[in-house]
């Protein structure tokens, strides 16, 4: 197993990424996300900016140049572009909060957050098995994106998309309402966002060969799963 620094990461989700776009999942995405000013964190190669652009104005922010590199290829011929900020969310300055704020952002989108073995090492208790790792990466920015990011008074939408694998035994209303019960749970109410809407979205696995790392899920009991996305919107809550 080869360990991905930030060049190598770029060029295997180049590839992850033309596997779930010829699925059309990066599309449905931006259909369902609102058409409003959206800050994106996390512009991937560009094929999620892209789609986003298309009928919005977006606001980028990713930490890895090389991708950065991949998205301004993407979007060269693009009249109206993203812009793309150099940024570590982790590490939010007050200049870069203040351009967020500047932009009068109403969507944020956080989808298939994730990143290359040095960078969640650096995020993550360096005594933890490699395989918590990458979700608690995962939840960690979900928590800035809703807290910090969601805190703008302009943020009226929070749009997350995770991969995941579900139980052929369980239906689909059973795994909408467990992820509608752990989210507003652990990251949308404590924030003053609810759920509105989780869809389930269909992952030919077999076409990915990326290195994905699977959490174990205590709920388990050795059944037959498939892989899917979770497309997770949430509005904020009206006071």
């Amino acid at each position: 197993m080869q360990r991905m620094g930030k060049k190598i990461y770029s060029e295997h989700w180049e590839k992850e990424t033309e596997s779930l776009n010829n699925q059309g999942i990066y599309q449905t995405l931006s259909k369902i996300t609102p058409k409003k000013n959206t800050i994106e964190i996390g512009c991937g190669t560009g094929v999620t900016s892209r789609y986003l652009a298309s009928d919005r104005k977006v606001l980028s922010i990713d930490n890895n140049e090389h991708l950065i590199e991949k998205t301004s290829q993407t979007l060269k011929d693009m009249e109206s572009p993203p812009t793309i900020i150099h940024a570590d969310i982790f590490e939010l300055t007050s200049e870069i909060l203040s351009s967020i704020r500047d932009f009068s952002p109403i969507v944020v989108t956080g989808w298939f957050i994730g990143s290359h073995a040095d960078d969640i090492d650096k995020r993550t208790d360096p005594s933890l098995a490699i395989y918590k790792k990458p979700k608690l990466y995962r939840e960690s920015i979900e928590d800035i994106i809703v807290g910090k990011i969601g805190a703008i008074d302009t943020v009226e939408w929070v749009h997350l998309a995770n991969r995941g694998e579900i139980s052929a035994l369980a239906s689909e209303q059973q795994i909408i309402q467990a992820t509608v019960d752990e989210y507003n749970a652990r990251v949308f109410s404590p924030n003053g966002f609810e759920v509105e809407e989780v869809k389930l979205l269909k992952w030919d696995r077999n076409r990915s060969n990326f290195m994905y790392v699977n959490s174990p899920n205590q709920n388990y009991k050795g059944e037959h799963t498939i892989p899917v996305f979770i497309s997770i919107l949430a509005k904020r809550k009206k006071t």
